[in-house]
């Protein structure tokens, strides 16, 4: 049996080792399945928070994904030992992607509609792309940075054309959600020299690892007086979602991406989520695209391509 990683990293290896890297069919692939597990986590998440006390949906959610990662480890057959100063690294990953970013979006998402989380998580781009020049020493280029804003905008357009509202309420909830954006920027850019050496399942799993030690003791003291047999199957369906789909198969996805190929061009990507959401929604109430779909799709196009295509000519440049 094969895990998450081995089935995404078959027949590939690191840059600048004698095994190639991934092809671009191989990348987009990856990516693509990574957009679409991370674009189902809203609406799924507003539905399980029906049903789920904010805090106690994180608890549960990082305690399966912990559990069922750490059962899948000895699959890797990896016997790297992790140094102690790396072993610190990735536990602040955890708290960082526990604590600071999913139970914070949890949180947030119970004040606001997911329509405004969408809107929020769609500015990630932007910060991932000023975390990798700032931390990571990319290279700036001006077709990367239009790239990036062209993404950005296109997933505004198309992710407003649903509402937006505003409240007491709904601004204390953004506010949560956009602490909970930037630190998935961090995130995605602190942990890309670890996951180049350690891989991204074994990353991830250790920082879920971490990050749920650490959220234990407040996620037991929230959801102690919760009447657990009151949540419906499809209640917990979505804790198990959040948990193994988005947990796992995305987090470990976004990371084998950000392992193989720089942050900046990684990024833009991250926008065909909320292109991904309203498609699906159009295609399953069969409703008539607009033209704001319509152009908030080919901005977003157009800024991946913007982004590929100087990756591209990078690429030729060198071979030459």
């Amino acid at each position: 049996m094969e895990n998450v990683e081995e089935l995404a990293n078959r027949n590939i290896g690191d840059k600048g080792s004698s095994v190639k890297t991934p092809s671009r069919i191989h990348f987009y692939t990856v990516i693509v399945i990574q957009q679409f597990l991370g674009a189902l986590a809203f609406p799924i998440t507003k539905f399980g928070l029906e049903e789920v006390p904010p805090f106690t949906f994180a608890f549960f959610r990082f305690l399966i994904a912990t559990v069922v990662m750490l059962a899948l480890l000895p699959w890797l057959g990896d016997k790297v030992r992790i140094p102690r100063h790396d072993a610190i690294k990735i536990a602040a990953l955890g708290v960082m992607i526990v604590v600071l970013n999913q139970a914070m979006f949890i949180y947030g998402q119970d004040f606001t509609t997911a329509t405004h989380g969408s809107l929020l998580f769609a500015f990630t781009p932007i910060f991932i792309y000023i975390f990798s020049l700032i931390i990571l020493k990319e290279r700036f280029t001006l077709r990367r940075g239009v790239g990036v804003t062209l993404a950005v905008i296109g997933a505004v357009i198309i992710v407003s054309q649903q509402g937006v509202e505003f409240s007491a309420d709904m601004l204390y909830g953004d506010f949560i959600i956009l602490i909970a954006v930037i630190v998935w920027g961090l995130y995605t850019v602190l942990g890309k020299p670890l996951v180049e050496r350690y891989g991204a399942f074994k990353v991830t799993a250790y920082a879920a690892l971490s990050g749920t030690i650490v959220y234990f003791p407040f996620g037991i003291y929230t959801t102690w007086n919760v009447d657990l047999g009151a949540i419906s199957a499809a209640g917990w369906g979505a804790v198990i979602y959040l948990g193994t789909g988005l947990s796992i198969g995305a987090y470990v996805l976004w990371y084998w991406a950000i392992k193989y190929f720089d942050a900046s061009r990684v990024a833009p990507f991250h926008n065909l989520q909320p292109f991904i959401v309203v498609a699906l929604a159009y295609i399953m109430k069969s409703e008539t695209i607009t033209y704001q779909f319509a152009l908030g799709g080919a901005l977003i196009i157009a800024g991946v391509l913007a982004v590929e295509l100087n990756f591209a000519k990078k690429k030729t440049t060198l071979n030459n």
